[in-house]
């Protein structure tokens, strides 16, 4: 995928999220400044986020940032010594410093493009917050919530790319450690077929935006509904649903033939799953079941 996919689709990921977000925490008693301002934060990060990943490319606009300003990080981390214990200081400059080398010698769509990278990395910017909570009790939080916003943006980079027809290592590196010469280093195979630059690519893009607004319909309009105390017997399944076949149906074309099959298994699976447990349960005040041996 190209940078300006990654981007938008970081972005129009992050609205998604922040306004469901929005959807489900807002009540009558929640204050409207707090609600609001965590998705505020997540949004402009995330664009940044959306090209962090293809910092192991050497012409990627992510690694030129990374190069031009590195030396400013360097510079922040010494000038922390006036705040900070010179041991917190010296344990930023060697992960600094690590991070530096696994830039430069990481391979394309790996190391940065691991959801195990990504965790270690959700990991050190909550000690980061942290950091700040003696300065006021919800500074961590509010730090936390701007850096979380990066993650997000970041997360969307390696997923885009599951759809492109070149292989993302999204679980390395668990993928080496059970490698043989016998055994492929792809535990999840790619998901679709996309050719970097082409019309698929502008269509997916598109498609992504349709999908992040049925998510948010999804999960906004039961919210809505309950929140001003309507209640429709099974709307928030018919809806989830809906949203599940809708994102199936969406990026049908972009996916493979066993991605395909893997898909219609996970909607049927859902669907059965969702009848079981909601609709028999919510008939079972009719007696409908008992009525038919009676």
């Amino acid at each position: 995928m190209t940078g300006k996919t990654h981007r938008e689709v970081a972005l129009a990921t992050s609205i998604a999220i922040g306004v469901s977000h929005l959807a489900l925490t807002q009540t009558l008693t929640t204050p409207v400044l707090g609600t609001v301002l965590i998705p505020l934060l997540w949004v402009p990060l995330s664009v940044a986020g959306g090209y962090f990943p293809d910092i192991d490319k050497k012409n990627a606009t992510a690694y030129r940032w990374f190069k031009k300003y590195h030396l400013f990080f360097y510079v922040t981390i010494h000038a922390s010594l006036l705040i900070l214990p010179w041991y917190l200081t010296a344990g930023f400059l060697l992960a600094f410093l690590g991070f530096e080398l696994l830039v430069l010698y990481s391979t394309h769509r790996r190391e940065t493009h691991s959801i195990i990278f990504h965790a270690v990395l959700i990991g050190v910017f909550y000690f980061l917050s942290t950091l700040f909570q003696p300065l006021h009790p919800y500074a961590y939080i509010f730090v936390f919530n701007i850096l979380l916003g990066f993650v997000i943006g970041s997360l969307t980079h390696p997923i885009a790319d599951k759809f492109n027809i070149k292989y993302v290592h999204l679980f390395f590196p668990v993928e080496t450690i059970f490698a043989s010469k016998d055994r492929p280093r792809q535990v999840l195979p790619n998901w679709g077929k996309i050719i970097t630059g082409s019309m698929d690519e502008d269509i997916f893009k598109r498609r992504w935006f349709v999908l992040c607004g049925v998510a948010v319909a999804g999960l906004g309009i039961p919210a809505l509904l309950s929140f001003i105390g309507v209640e429709i017997m099974l709307l928030t399944e018919v809806i989830f649903i809906s949203a599940i076949a809708a994102a199936v149906i969406l990026l049908w074309r972009f996916v493979n033939s066993i991605t395909k099959k893997i898909l219609a298994s996970v909607v049927a699976c859902i669907i059965i799953w969702t009848l079981i447990t909601h609709l028999i349960h919510n008939l079972e005040h009719l007696n409908f079941i008992g009525s038919i041996f009676i």
